[in-house]
């Protein structure tokens, strides 16, 4: 088992960052690198697949624009955070409600916690955002682009605040680069924990 692996399978990573920072690109990476070591964890990979099956439940939270229901989303993720296996969760918690139950849940669990916080400059997310949309890959306006990133730029401090104490590092990257040096520097701080 070499550094990388050795950190990934004992601790729990909590993943942070705007909507194109690459923190999809960055796990699909990490899975490269070691993929028995951790399971993905993504809300919005299982809601997309929840909304493509016509779950009902997905579907009415999803067209009522408003925040998923705290129990929907533990309901959601517990069976993926709560087996022996280390995890990287993405996309949660975004609110000081989710933030208080993950801090519960990694208090409970028997692996260290660690969060990885991607950050980079609004101009550049914008452009990578619509560079994205460009390719179909997501129908977003500019204004509701705009308005999610700031949603989650007046939240960040606040939602890591929450879990701080239950976390054994906190590792903030800048993700402004290429995403194979993102990829590097993580995997440099990852390693650097073994």
């Amino acid at each position: 088992m070499n550094r990388l692996e050795r950190t990934l399978s004992h601790n729990d990573i909590y993943l942070f960052g705007p909507m194109g920072s690459g923190k999809t690109t960055l796990v699909d990476n990490l899975k490269d690198d070691c993929p028995e070591s951790v399971n993905y964890v993504s809300i919005g990979a299982i809601i997309r697949q929840k909304l493509a099956q016509k779950d009902a439940e997905a579907t009415r939270i999803i067209r009522s624009g408003k925040k998923m229901p705290l129990a929907y989303i533990t309901a959601t993720i517990e069976p993926y955070i709560s087996t022996e296996k280390s995890y990287i969760l993405d996309g949660v918690p975004r609110h000081a409600d989710e933030a208080e139950w993950i801090k519960r849940h990694a208090n409970k669990r028997e692996m260290s916690a660690l969060a990885v916080v991607l950050y980079a400059n609004t101009d550049i997310l914008l452009q990578r955002i619509y560079d994205r949309a460009k390719n179909g890959d997501r129908k977003e306006t500019p204004e509701r682009i705009r308005n999610r990133l700031s949603i989650y730029h007046n939240n960040i401090n606040k939602i890591v605040g929450i879990i701080e104490p239950s976390l054994d590092e906190i590792i903030e990257i800048d993700a402004t680069v290429s995403p194979e040096t993102v990829h590097s520097k993580v995997k440099h701080e990852l390693e650097a924990l073994s």
